[in-house]
């Protein structure tokens, strides 16, 4: 089976915020078949997602002929919010529920979180839908020379969790992306993918910061700008050999595209990293 694009939908936010049937539509004209979409019920949820039934959502998307290959949920659920988010799954129609971002305090909270991880992946898992984790570079951060990304990764069920690897976070973090998907094997099908700006001098981010020193949002933020962030081929990662590598040594069956922070019009950004992709993986779209 080959590889397939998706778009994970933080992408166009402020497209999808200004006409969620225009902007998928946009996206299938492009040639995006997939989709990833944040499932969050809080007021200040960038996608206003608690005014959209999932039964809405999912006309929109079989009308515009795009699946949605998974969500993106909250990191701490209490049991309502947990069964909110396996009724909204069910109806949706979909089978991925993904994790996308936590900060830790250090490896024991670390260990304290895949225990939670096992909870709700088993949770899930009776209701058909499998639960990922999405990292970003704190992750990547170590501790008595064990980073924090495998502390989840031993103490986590492969059954109860998978990973989601973000490639560009993963660098950021100082990792070596072809080593972490050996070591991830079956454990990893869905990959993130972005550039990183040529101008950008420091590559890990983890070289800036105190070693370990607790990351928080604050850490974060200063990152999360137009310099941090290119389409696919406008940058400075060698994106050619590593989706050489995904193709011939992964279970991978989703690229997906992601930026975090788009400079120029959404939908023209997000277009640009579908051709480059595409010319990568060698896939013909209509």
């Amino acid at each position: 089976m080959s590889i397939q694009i998706g778009l994970q939908m933080f992408s166009v936010r402020n497209k999808f915020n200004e006409d969620r049937v225009k902007t998928l539509q946009d996206l299938s004209t492009i040639g995006y078949k997939n989709i990833e979409i944040p499932v969050d019920f809080q007021s200040d949820s960038a996608f206003n997602i608690h005014s959209l039934s999932a039964s809405d959502l999912k006309r929109m998307t079989e009308t515009a002929g795009i699946q949605i290959l998974g969500t993106h949920i909250p990191a701490e659920l209490n049991e309502q919010e947990l069964n909110e988010i396996i009724t909204y799954h069910k109806e949706l129609g979909c089978n991925r529920a993904i994790i996308p971002m936590r900060f830790f305090q250090g490896a024991n909270d670390a260990i304290d979180f895949s225990k939670r991880l096992n909870e709700y992946g088993k949770r899930l898992r009776t209701h058909g839908i499998q639960l990922y984790y999405h990292n970003h570079f704190q992750e990547f951060q170590k501790f008595d020379g064990k980073t924090l990304f495998e502390i989840l990764l031993e103490n986590t069920n492969p059954d109860y969790l998978k990973f989601e690897l973000d490639i560009y976070w993963a660098i950021r973090g100082g990792a070596n992306v072809e080593q972490l998907l050996k070591q991830l094997g079956t454990r990893c099908e869905l990959i993130h993918i972005k550039d990183l700006p040529h101008p950008v001098s420091t590559v890990n981010i983890l070289d800036t910061l105190e070693k370990e020193k607790e990351i928080t949002i604050h850490d974060f933020i200063p990152v999360f700008n137009y310099d941090n962030f290119v389409e696919i081929g406008r940058g400075k990662l060698n994106i050619k050999e590593i989706i050489k590598f995904v193709k011939e040594h992964t279970a991978t069956k989703y690229i997906i595209v992601e930026q975090d922070v788009i400079s120029i019009d959404e939908i023209k950004s997000v277009e640009i990293s579908f051709s480059a992709l595409s010319d990568l993986l060698g896939v013909e779209y209509e």
